[in-house]
Formats: C-alpha cells, sequence, structure tokens
C-alpha cells in the first residue's frame, strides 16, 4: 500500500503545553478579576480592620541591655512610669555612644491579605514549568523522529520503537499530565477551602470559594482540548509515517470500539454546553443578594424595584425586607459581569466550534475521502489500494472492512489470473483469440471456426529405442528438458503448443507460413544447444524430425459434460503429421509440403529443394515434399549443395522427364561433391534402377508411402 500523505508533518509539541495554558488563563481570567472587583470593598473592610487591630495593640516587652546590664519587663504595664525613666536617663550617655539597646517587641501576628503564598507559588508557576518540561521531554523523541524523517535521515531502531509503542498513547499522556497539574491545584485549592486554611480570612475564603467552580470548568475544557487536539494530529498527520502500511489495513487501537455518535455529542458538549454553562456561571456571579444592601428604605427598594415599584405610601418597608431577602438584584458591575461573561461564553464557543468542528470534520471526511479515493482506484483496477484506518469508529470499521474486501478480491483475482494463466498452458492463450473468446470460461463445447494455418509436427527420431534405457522417471526428466528448449522457439515465432503427444510436439501457426519455418530452424538450434548439454552429461545426442503442412481446419472445443478439450480436425492436421514421419524414410531434418512453398512470403529468406512426389497411406492425392536446408545444425549438411541448386533442380527435372541417364550425370557429379547428401544418393539410386529395370508403364513420378 502506498502512503497517501506524501509531505512528511512536523511534530509539533511545545505549543501543545503554552497554548493550553494560555487559553485557560483567558478562561479564568475575566471570572477572576470580576470576583476580586467584587469583593473588594469586603477585602478592604477587612483591611482596615486589620490594621487598626495592629495600631491598638500592646507592646508586649521591653529590653533595656547596657553591657550585660539588662533591665526586662514581660509588659510596659508592669512597669512604672518611674523606673523607665530613671532607666533611661541613667544611660544617657550609653544612649550617645550607641552602646544602648532598646527593644520593644509584639508577640501578635501581623497578618495581611495574601493570595499567592509560597505553597501557591510552587503549585503554580513551577507547577506549569514541570508541565511544559514534562511534556517537552515525553514528545521529544517523536520531533527527532520527523526531523530525521524529513531530511532523508535514518533513526534508531531504539527511537522507532519508542515512537510505534507511544505515538497512539500520547492523546492519553499530554492530557494526563493537564490532568495532574489541575488535579492537585484544585484538590490543593478545596482543601484550603473545607479546613480554613486562611488565617480566619472569611473574605480569602470566599474569593477562593468563587473562584474554585470556574477553575474547574476551566480545567476540564483545556484537558479536553488538549486531549482532542493531540489525538486528531496523531490520527490525520503522524499515524501513517510511523507504522506500516499493512498494518494500518486494521484497526491498531488498542482502545475500546468508538461510535461517531459519542464524538458528535462530545462536540457539541464543547462547543454548546461548556460554554453555555460559562455563560450560566457568569450570569449567577452576576447576581446580588438583596440581603447585602442592608436596612431597607423607600429610596432602595425604589431602584431594586425599577419599574415596578408602584406605590411608597403603601409599602412597609419591613414586610418588603422579609418578602424579598431572597432575592437578587443587578447593580452596575454586575451588568457589566453579565456582558462580559456572555461574551466570554460566546468567545469559548466561537474558538471551540472552530476548532472541534475543523477536527470532527476532518477526522470523519478525510478518512471518507481516502476510501471514496481508493475505492475509485479499485474499480479502475489498481488492486493494491488500500485505506488507513485512522479511526476506531464506524469509520475505521468501514474503512477496515473495505480493505478487507480489497484485500479478498485482490486475492481473488490474483487467483482466478493464476488459473487462467494454468488454463493457458493447457488452452492457449492464441486458441482463445481464434475463437473470439476473451477468457477460458467463456467457451462451450462446440465452439469453432475455420481458419487456413500452418501445422508443424515435431517428434524425436527412434525415441523408443532411446526410452528404454531409461527408468520411467529419466524418461519424464528428459521430455521435460527437450520440450523446455523446444517451447520458446515457437512461442518466439509467434505460434502456439496446440498439444504434447508423448514426446512429439504439434503446434498451429495462423499469422503467417514464415513464422513456422523460422520456428522449424530455431528448433533445430535449439536441438544443437540440448545435444551439447547431453553430451557434457555422458549421455547420447538426440535426433528429431520437423513436417510443416499448411492448409484448413476446424478449430475449436470438443468434449463431454464434464471434460472439454480445445483442438484442430482436419485432413491437413494429418497430413502434417504424415510428412513428419517422412522425415525418418528421407534421412532430413524438416520437410514440407508444397502449399507451404506457395504461402511463403519471402521465399529468398530460405534455402528449399524439391525431395519427392508422393502418395501417404490413408490419401488419394499425391503431395509434392521439399526439404528446408537447415545450415546450422543438421551434421550430414553439405554446405556446397547450395551452390548447386540449380544443378540440382536440372537432375530433378531430368529425373520427372524419365531422361534418367542425363539426371545420373548430374547426381553422381553432385555425390562426390557432397557424398552424405541422403537425397542425391536416393536418385542416383533410382536412376540406376530405371535404366537396369526399365521403366514401369503406369510410372508417373509419384511414389507410394504405405508406412506411417
Amino acid at each position: 500500500m502506498k502512503r497517501k500523505n506524501t509531505v512528511i508533518p512536523k511534530y509539533r509539541s511545545l505549543r501543545m503545553f503554552i497554548i493550553p495554558f494560555i487559553l485557560f488563563f483567558v478562561l479564568t481570567g475575566p471570572s477572576t478579576s470580576f470576583i476580586l472587583l467584587k469583593n473588594i470593598s469586603l477585602w478592604n473592610e477587612s483591611y482596615k480592620q486589620k490594621k487598626e487591630d495592629n495600631n491598638s495593640s500592646k507592646i508586649d516587652s521591653l529590653n533595656i541591655s547596657n553591657e550585660g546590664n539588662v533591665i526586662k519587663a514581660d509588659s510596659l504595664n508592669s512597669l512604672s512610669d518611674n523606673q523607665i525613666k530613671d532607666s533611661l536617663v541613667s544611660k544617657s550617655d550609653k544612649i550617645k555612644d550607641g552602646k544602648l539597646n532598646v527593644s520593644i517587641g509584639n508577640n501578635n501576628n501581623n497578618n495581611e491579605l495574601n493570595l499567592n503564598d509560597s505553597i501557591d507559588n510552587i503549585l503554580g508557576w513551577y507547577g506549569i514549568l514541570a508541565v511544559i518540561i514534562s511534556g517537552f521531554i515525553i514528545n521529544r523523541p517523536f520531533k527527532l523522529f520527523f526531523r530525521n524523517l524529513r531530511k532523508g535521515k535514518k533513526n534508531s531502531v531504539k527511537r522507532y520503537e519508542y515512537c510505534r509503542k507511544w505515538l497512539l498513547k500520547t492523546p492519553l499522556i499530554n492530557s494526563g499530565l493537564f490532568f495532574i497539574y489541575f488535579f492537585v491545584i484544585n484538590s490543593y485549592s478545596l482543601f484550603r477551602i473545607l479546613t480554613n486554611q486562611f488565617s480566619n480570612d472569611e473574605t480569602t475564603r470566599k474569593i477562593y470559594i468563587q473562584l474554585f467552580p470556574v477553575s474547574i470548568v476551566a480545567s476540564i475544557l483545556v484537558i479536553v482540548f488538549v486531549y482532542f487536539w493531540q489525538k486528531h494530529k496523531v490520527h490525520i498527520k503522524y499515524i501513517e509515517h510511523i507504522f506500516t502500511p499493512d498494518e494500518l489495513i486494521k484497526r491498531i487501537f488498542n482502545l475500546k470500539v468508538g461510535r461517531i455518535r459519542n464524538r458528535l455529542w462530545i462536540s457539541s458538549s464543547m462547543t454548546t454546553l461548556l460554554p453555555l454553562i460559562i455563560v450560566m456561571f457568569y450570569l449567577l456571579m452576576s447576581l446580588t443578594s438583596i440581603k447585602e444592601v442592608g436596612e431597607m428604605n423607600v429610596e432602595k427598594a425604589k431602584v431594586l424595584l425599577g419599574t415596578y415599584y408602584k406605590d411608597t405610601s403603601s409599602m412597609d418597608m419591613k414586610n418588603f425586607y422579609s418578602d424579598f431577602s431572597k432575592f437578587f438584584y443587578v447593580n452596575t458591575i454586575n451588568s457589566m459581569m453579565m456582558i462580559v461573561g456572555i461574551s466570554m461564553g460566546m468567545l469559548v464557543s466561537l474558538i471551540y466550534i472552530v476548532l472541534f468542528v475543523k477536527w470532527t470534520t476532518q477526522d470523519i471526511v478525510q478518512p471518507v475521502k481516502e476510501l471514496l479515493e481508493n475505492m475509485k482506484r479499485t474499480g479502475e483496477g489498481q488492486m493494491d489500494q488500500y485505506a488507513i484506518v485512522r479511526t476506531n469508529d464506524e469509520i475505521g470499521e468501514l474503512t477496515e472492512g473495505y480493505n478487507d474486501m480489497s484485500l479478498k478480491i485482490k486475492t481473488y483475482i490474483n487467483n482466478i489470473t493464476k488459473i487462467n494463466k494454468a488454463n493457458s498452458r493447457f488452452v492457449p492463450q492464441q486458441f482463445l483469440d481464434f475463437l473470439n473468446k476473451n477468457d477460458v470460461t467463456d467457451i462451450e463445447k462446440g465452439d469453432q471456426v475455420q481458419k487456413e494455418m500452418t501445422i508443424l509436427f515435431a517428434d524425436i527420431r527412434s525415441f523408443t529405442s532411446i526410452s528404454e534405457k531409461m527408468t520411467p522417471k529419466e524418461n519424464f526428466d528428459f521430455i521435460n528438458s527437450y520440450l523446455e528448449f523446444m517451447e520458446p522457439a515457437i512461442n518466439s515465432n509467434k505460434g502456439f503448443i496446440d498439444k504434447y503427444i508423448g514426446d512429439a510436439i504439434m503446434a498451429l501457426f495462423g499469422n503467417k507460413t514464415d513464422d513456422a519455418i523460422n520456428a522449424a530452424l530455431s528448433m533445430r538450434k535449439q536441438l544443437f544447444l540440448l545435444n551439447r548439454q547431453l553430451i557434457s552429461e555422458g549421455k547420447s545426442p538426440v535426433n528429431i524430425g520437423i513436417g510443416i503442412h499448411t492448409g484448413n481446419l476446424m478449430l475449436g472445443i470438443v468434449g463431454g459434460s464434464e471434460r472439454l478439450q480445445g483442438t484442430v480436425i482436419s485432413n491437413a492436421v494429418n497430413l502434417a503429421s504424415r510428412i513428419e514421419g517422412l522425415t525418418k524414410l528421407y534421412g532430413t531434418p524438416i520437410i514440407i509440403s508444397e502449399n507451404t512453398l506457395q504461402n511463403i512470403g519471402n521465399k529468398q529468406n530460405f534455402y528449399v529443394r524439391y525431395i519427392d512426389n508422393v502418395r501417404v497411406l490413408g490419401k488419394k492425392e499425391s503431395v509434392k515434399l521439399y526439404e528446408v536446408l537447415d545450415t546450422f545444425s543438421n551434421a550430414d549438411f553439405c554446405p556446397q549443395i547450395i551452390d548447386y541448386l540449380p544443378e540440382y533442380q536440372k537432375a530433378i527435372d531430368f529425373y520427372l522427364d524419365k531422361n534418367f541417364e542425363e539426371a545420373l550425370l548430374i547426381f553422381e557429379k553432385m555425390q562426390l561433391i557432397c557424398t552424405n547428401d541422403p537425397i542425391i544418393s536416393m536418385y542416383k539410386e533410382r536412376c540406376k534402377h530405371f535404366n537396369q529395370k526399365g521403366i514401369p508403364t503406369d510410372w508417373d513420378g509419384v511414389e507410394i508411402i504405405n508406412e506411417k
């Protein structure tokens, strides 16, 4: 499977930890400001009260020391004015010399309002720094891995295994770091609230109580934001560069199977429900209880009721306060808070809509697009197309199902292709082409076509005697070795093997007769190579005879209901077989019929000579035979015969004209040059016979062959 995303992305981790904290402060900042603003009056009152308490507190101790003489008192009240005066006057010289030390102590603690104590700093800013550093360390191998991929560098096995093991878990890991941080912060805040760890400062505790739900909501938003952001990047950008294509055709997520419905619920919640919660929270914050107004009067009631206020004289302020004490009102600051809160809710909703809709859309649309693209390519015949399973929901299940189906289709087509290829070894494709069939499954019994073709028969000479010297297995191995040499000579010359008949080969040529002649000569060359191999193995060489005839034949399918076979039926086929048998009689390797000779397109490419006019067994008509001279592999071939072909043909003409004496003179002359030529020797003997015995009265130059 080829990778769809050819651009190797950058692995960005730092922004994954900085942006969420910025988002957290954006979410909590306005509400924190308004909470502090709302409680500033109470804060000021608390501060003034503490200051007054400090100013009015007693001086608890007095120490006056002079070179070891010390006046101590637990309280100034325990010393009389004269004692203090006398002590200070008597030591005036020492005071001038700077040797007198007077210290007044106060045992009361000076408590001031401080929201950011040392523990808050450690859990706050140092905690943020710890989260960022931890995230950077955990995600560093991924960053280096993708950097090396972009630069074409090789990653170490250890880093590769780390990335494979933890990539799919990074959404949980990164969001988990934020979860731990916010859990600790919020738990500590809750602990302080419940245990009242504010030095009896009720104002600070009240502020913490109001800030706590803001922090909880913002924490949830940030944690979910980080999880889905990283999950989106892993599934859409990173996954295909770490896992192999074969792995990605299946769901590799070790998680519970998800559902698109759940994803849409989460997306809707993040973009609608949680922003509405923020709005509702600001609305609740913007309400002030009527109890906080204090003692009620007509003017206050008029302001509180607004247009609903009707008759001042009939209103009992005492009853009004008791009736409306559980109600709330919205003041100027609260109105601003409502506007800001609603705006914040809209802003958060907009941010999450843009991001979550984008992520959800890409998580759904991109896998579907990839799936449709691969389906289109599969339909075009590209069977090696597989889609990456990017999600663990119904789309991932659909993609995995498609991949499984595509794999099965590919396997099925490969099997069919193998079967067709195997069938083509039994029923050649050229055979189907002649029948105008695209596939072997299209053929039926009785399919046939009449066509003029050239038939080639080839047989091993004296194979029976050769096979008697070999075991059955050796016979099989020898035949296969022999056919392995001969088959390319036929296929390369646009012919096809119709059948093997023991050690014999029947081949058909439907284009040009020249192809059959070239195939015969190529077979003789292949025989030369085979014999050289046999001799090197200490075995005896073999010889073959080839007979070729051109004529009309019926090519088609024969058989019964359970067994069919492609074959050719014609007298031309039988004649070609008889001609091949005559190669033994005449001692020549290649014999063709007159029809074949007449159909040769480029006769100048071959050396051909007349052999005889014969009537074979089972035939009423005679056929003229010709030899195609094998100038390469025939051991008995006489090269000079080519130069004497005109003389040879002249002698044949004398012979057919019954002028045996003139023919004999030429044949004897030629035999002196080509002593091993079997055809010249045959005609020399015939001429002598007719000169001595005379010519039969019915002699017409046709030889009767009574054997196959």
